[in-house]
């Protein structure tokens, strides 16, 4: 009877390692003749509570080789060798169709450049005001199935609605989502709220703007720069529309279900410790001397790939100052977007601070993928990440992902 016993446990550690990422030896081919097995380092722990999955990741399930890597295909725009007409200024966001068209928001130029999978320039759409197929401050995009562009402008946190020929056919009214985008399979938008009374952070919206769903929960600060820096956060959709949000400041990510209910919570281990409060240094810029705010910052942007993992940019240290770009927004009281001005550049390409964090669908942290230069959003589309860099090198790079 004893010996049953142990034989029960050694079999219960051994799925409970599985689950967690820890993996086994080579199976036993009979009870007779075991063969070793010599478990590996377990790299999370799971708990349940009130119907909520909690991962606390401990380290890489692969290891410190990435079992996948990515493959450099070409870089749009940035360069001065690089087509003309590819150039951006400012640009603010990506999207794709469903023939590997690309979409780029050129915010600065207020175009919208459709750009082939050769890299060529196919069509640009969009000027500057406020009348049909006009914006002021372009900041998300998205596409259905019929190569509509669904574009949010920050200004008026209203999102205008494009035919394939960049024609205004519709717009959700004023006041709806605004900012990045992100679109369900049911055709309705999730975005984030801007009010800073609302407690929820993102917004479920159906075609016709009327919300119908909402994400996370809002931290309560007085302070404007806290409430701004750790409520900031990134998000996307899978193919199931579940949410995802990764917080900006915070080593948390969360998978929702599409009618906002928390199903997921995970972690990671960070190199550098979250920050819990705001420090300011004075910095000459120009002729001002300007006190510009520090604390550690954690992710950048998520996407989810065609096999349900998730790409969690990530920032392996801090940018120091040269490294950075600054830009000033500008919102009123009741945190609705009034205009930006960009203080600093910089020409800093080559760079180490960055790298994907991948995640499986249930949370286990499986490894990383470091990155040589600034990044800000991603999105992938089959086997090809698109990652927009906006504040630097302004440009587009296309990536492949082997397995």
């Amino acid at each position: 009877m004893r010996q049953r016993l142990w034989i029960v446990i050694a079999v219960l550690i051994s799925v409970s390692w599985l689950s967690c990422g820890g993996k086994t030896g080579p199976a036993e081919d009979s009870a007779e003749s075991p063969t070793p097995v010599e478990p590996q380092e377990v790299t999370c722990s799971e708990v349940v509570k009130d119907g909520i999955t909690h991962v606390h990741n401990t380290g890489p399930r692969w290891g410190k080789e990435s079992e996948i890597r990515l493959e450099l295909i070409r870089v749009l725009g940035g360069g001065a060798n690089s087509d003309p007409e590819l150039a951006f200024y400012k640009p603010s966001d990506i999207a794709l169709d469903t023939q590997g068209n690309l979409y780029v928001l050129d915010a600065g130029n207020f175009r919208i450049k459709k750009i082939g999978p050769d890299g060529t320039l196919l069509a640009a759409f969009g000027n500057e005001g406020q009348g049909p197929g006009e914006f002021q401050f372009m900041d998300g995009i998205v596409l259905d199935e019929q190569g509509r562009m669904y574009v949010s402008d920050k200004a008026t946190n209203a999102v205008k609605i494009l035919a394939p020929d960049g024609k205004e056919i519709d717009a959700l009214p004023s006041g709806g989502p605004a900012g990045k985008l992100a679109r369900l399979s049911s055709g309705d938008l999730v975005s984030l709220r801007t009010l800073r009374s609302s407690p929820a952070l993102l917004q479920r919206f159906d075609p016709k703007g009327k919300g119908t769903a909402e994400f996370g929960t809002r931290e309560a600060h007085e302070d404007a720069d806290r409430s701004r820096y750790f409520n900031r956060v990134f998000f996307a959709s899978d193919m199931d529309d579940s949410v995802y949000i990764a917080y900006g400041t915070r080593k948390r990510i969360e998978k929702y279900s599409p009618a906002g209910e928390l199903l997921l919570s995970m972690d990671r281990p960070l190199n550098f410790p979250e920050s819990e409060e705001i420090t300011y240094q004075e910095h000459q810029l120009g002729p001002r001397k300007i006190p510009i705010p520090f604390l550690n910052f954690v992710s950048a942007d998520i996407a989810v790939d065609t096999e349900g993992r998730l790409w969690v940019l990530s920032y392996e240290r801090q940018l120091k100052f040269e490294e950075m770009g600054l830009t000033m927004h500008f919102r009123d009281g009741d945190g609705r977007y009034e205009g930006d001005e960009t203080l600093k550049d910089s020409d800093e390409i080559k760079i180490d601070a960055f790298a994907f964090h991948i995640f499986d669908s249930q949370g286990h942290f499986l490894g990383k993928i470091p990155l040589t230069h600034h990044a800000g959003v991603v999105r992938i589309f089959q086997d090809r990440l698109y990652l927009l860099e906006s504040k630097h090198g302004m440009c587009v790079y296309i990536y492949r992902i082997i397995e």
